[in-house]
């Protein structure tokens, strides 16, 4: 399942509360040459982030330190202690009406930066309020999403060796890693993680979060690792609810439930709910946004989907999914086959399904042959039972007639 973090030896003095998650401190943002009038925007900032990336329920964040009241060793020391990894820090500069902002993130043990961004407005033409929202979203979006820079990281064994992961902070890692991937192996992997840590921690509310999560794959890839997974996913689902109703990943797993059933107007409703309790979480917005396009909801399934792919520019092909079947559903199939080629399933089914049902609408049943094969060869039972195969992802009949119709074009006799 590719690249996992392994664990590593535990260092002699436990481990702080803060380090069942991956920490981040914030070091108060520096004016430089605003003017004193425009100070308080520097302020304003830095809170901003603080609150946006304390709504990362997988992220520990410190801060924000002064660094005008501390000396650098003493903030270093702080996070040292706090088995803290990464430190973000950033600068404010204008001239005349143009405002700049910079803000770095590094390794706090290396200090080597391992994302920045340098951001620039006219405040003539953007109000302050704006300029701090956008900013905000646009930096918590890339470093602190579960696709973003810090688990990327994270997950690709690249991070400092005094970084030291337990059980819990592993497993969650491992679910992460899987929805990366998108291998039965990783998936694999990470349901043996949160299994084995729900025994020890029964009543953590993101474990029984991302478990009722890998039921979702299960359903997706028929991976054959969860005899009953609409049944385990409800269950689990509800108990994370009880434990943390405000728990963004636990309630999420309700628009994947609600999308499987076909029940637009909850899944809209719940996506909506569930959103609004991070707005900045871009692989929640894309989840939700695979969602409610599923059942019919396409203008908001595709405003999430551009939301989320501005929030974080490292995302994954399958966010393309989106425009794909909004596009299909439109009859655009040229621009649905454009998205097709950049949804990379390798080694699941619906990728080749993907591909050749779009080139079967376009009447390129040479291009589509291949890609028919492959289908049958992943899943040799398909032509009997055509419509359940299709149904975990195109969900309402509608959805399952144009596909159906597609592959039958590409020379697919069912």
């Amino acid at each position: 399942g590719g690249a996992t973090p392994e664990v590593r030896s535990v260092s002699e003095k436990p481990i702080p509360d803060e380090a069942l998650l991956p920490s981040i401190a914030v070091i108060a943002f520096e004016n430089q040459t605003l003017p004193e009038e425009l100070s308080f925007f520097t302020y304003g900032l830095t809170s901003e982030i603080v609150v946006s990336l304390s709504r990362f329920s997988d992220l520990n964040v410190l801060g924000p330190f002064d660094r005008a009241q501390l000396a650098q060793s003493q903030v270093e020391d702080i996070c040292r202690n706090s088995c803290v990894a990464y430190a973000l820090h950033g600068f404010t500069r204008s001239v005349d009406s143009k405002i700049r902002v910079t803000v770095e993130m590094k390794e706090l043990d290396t200090a080597k930066n391992l994302w920045g961004m340098t951001y620039e407005y006219d405040i003539e033409e953007v109000s302050l309020f704006t300029i701090e929202d956008e900013i905000t979203a646009k930096v918590v979006g890339v470093i602190a999403d579960s696709l973003g820079v810090i688990f990327r990281q994270l997950y690709s064994g690249l991070y400092h060796k005094s970084i030291t992961f337990n059980d819990i902070s592993l497993a969650v890692l491992r679910y992460q890693h899987a929805w990366l991937t998108h291998t039965p192996e990783a998936f694999g992997d990470a349901l043996v993680a949160l299994d084995n840590t729900l025994k020890r921690y029964p009543d953590h509310a993101t474990l029984l979060a991302l478990r009722a999560n890998v039921c979702y794959a299960e359903v997706l890839y028929g991976l054959k690792l969860i005899d009953d997974p609409v049944r385990e996913m409800e269950l689990y689902a509800h108990k994370a609810v009880s434990i943390d109703p405000h728990l963004q990943i636990a309630r999420y797993n309700f628009v994947i439930i609600n999308a499987f059933f076909g029940r637009a107007e909850k899944c809209v409703a719940e996506a909506r709910s569930t959103i609004q309790l991070n707005p900045n979480h871009a692989r929640i917005l894309s989840g939700s946004a695979v969602a409610v396009a599923e059942v019919g909801a396409y203008d908001f399934g595709m405003e999430l989907i551009e939301k989320a792919k501005q929030l974080n520019p490292h995302y994954p092909g399958w966010y393309h999914f989106v425009d794909y079947l909004v596009h299909f559903a439109h009859k655009r199939y040229n621009d649905a086959w454009e998205h097709a080629q950049r949804i990379e399933l390798n080694g699941l089914y619906w990728h080749p399904l993907l591909r050749a049902a779009i080139l079967g609408k376009l009447e390129r049943v040479a291009e589509a042959k291949p890609y028919v094969e492959e289908l049958l060869e992943l899943r040799p039972g398909f032509t009997d039972r055509p419509s359940e195969y299709i149904k975990p992802v195109f969900v309402i009949d509608e959805h399952i007639e144009m596909i159906l119709d597609g592959l039958k074009s590409a020379g697919l006799h069912v």
